[in-house]
Formats: C-alpha cells, structure tokens, sequence
C-alpha cells in the first residue's frame, strides 16, 4: 500500500568548542539546557480503535498482525489525503477572498472568517463561487497553464476523495484494505496501490492548479 514518508527534522546546530585556558577548564561553560534550546511540545494522544476484520484462514496471531498493519498504513494515508483537501480548499478560500477584497482589511479578515470560513461555506460552494470568477475574469483565457474543465475535474475528485475518506470505514482481511463509503449508493473499493497512485495525482493536480491560479490572481501576495 502507498504510504507517503515523513521528511527528518532538521538537526541543531551546536556552536563550537571554547579553547581550554592553561588549567585545563573551559571558561564560562554553558550547560546543555543552555547550549540547546526548549523544543516547542505537543502531547500525542491515541485512541482505541474497533474496526471490521473479514474472517481468513490465516494463523490469528499472524492474520491480527497483519492486519493492524495495514490498518495503520490506511489511516495514515487518509490524514494524508484529508490534510492534502484542505490545502486545495485553503487555495479556494484565498481566491474567493482576494476577488472580494483585493487588498487586505479589517472588512476582508471578517468576510474571510465570517462568511468563506463558516460551516456553511462548503468545499463545494467554493468550488462554484472559484469557478465564477474565473467566468468574470477571464484570468484562463490563452493561458495554457491551466483549462478550466480540467481544473473543475481536479476539484470534483479532489471533494470526493476527502469525503469518502473521511465518512468512510476500514475494513481488511489481513491481505488488503477496503474502503466502505455512501455516495447515492453504498460502495466498497479497494485500496490498491494502482487506486491511491489516481487519489494522489488528482489532488496534487488540484493543489498546483489552484495555487498557480491563486498566484495569477495576485491573491497570495
């Protein structure tokens, strides 16, 4: 299964040795908690979960193992997918808020917080309000860079594919995964590496689109 790897942290940079004096003592030694600074701390919380597991005639202790597994690869790659929406809609919502107020005001923060950033607001709303501009400024008009069909194409995947992962339910037999969700009826896919490779290339095309279209518009300046 296709999982997308966490780049290291950057190491710190230590500042060089002070020259001993004759005596063999470093003069005003600083103490690690000096040298080193406080990192910043999250707490990490895990919760318990209870999943479907569809019955094999592998060993149980082998088949629970492997399972757990795949599970843990499957939920790490829906964060990755869901955080991934959320950049394509923070691009929609820099659009919907530069065309509105091009320059920045208490007026545009409140609309921004307001009205683009309410429950109500919707990824899809901002999908349709983003595909108006467009109409209204013609801003793709003999750019190659990006059709407008395309990137309602990108945008429509892109919502799906946040949806589903988010509503729906692992299940696995040890072997693979499977994702249950409803849309207009119940489906079940399987999450081959083939089916996450179209789910990555459909929102890293929504996130370049809409970040060189934001870009166009001036709205990340």
């Amino acid at each position: 299964m296709l999982q997308r790897f966490v780049s290291p942290h950057f190491r710190a940079s230590f500042p060089p040795s002070r020259q001993r004096s004759d005596t063999g003592a470093i003069p005003n030694a600083l103490t690690a908690a000096q040298i080193v600074p406080k990192m910043p701390h999250m707490k990490k919380i895990t919760f318990t979960r209870h999943v479907k597991l569809v019955p094999s005639t592998a060993g149980a202790e082998n088949y629970n193992e492997a399972a757990q597994d795949l599970l843990e690869t499957a939920r790490i790659n829906k964060l990755e997918i869901i955080d991934a929406a959320l950049t394509v809609e923070d691009n929609l919502s820099a659009i919907v808020g530069h065309y509105f107020f091009p320059t920045l005001t208490e007026k545009k923060l409140e609309f921004l917080s307001l009205v683009v950033g309410s429950d109500w607001c919707s990824f899809s709303a901002k999908r349709k309000l983003v595909s108006h501009i467009i109409t209204e400024t013609k801003i793709l008009e003999n750019f190659i860079g990006i059709k407008q069909d395309e990137l309602e194409n990108f945008l429509g995947k892109t919502m799906d594919y946040r949806n589903a992962f988010t509503h729906g339910k692992f299940s696995t037999d040890g072997k693979t995964v499977w994702l249950d969700y409803y849309k207009a009826k119940p489906i079940k896919k399987e999450l081959t590496d083939e089916y996450l490779d179209k789910v990555k290339k459909a929102i890293d095309d929504a996130q370049f689109q809409t970040h060189v279209l934001a870009a166009r518009l001036g709205a990340l300046a």
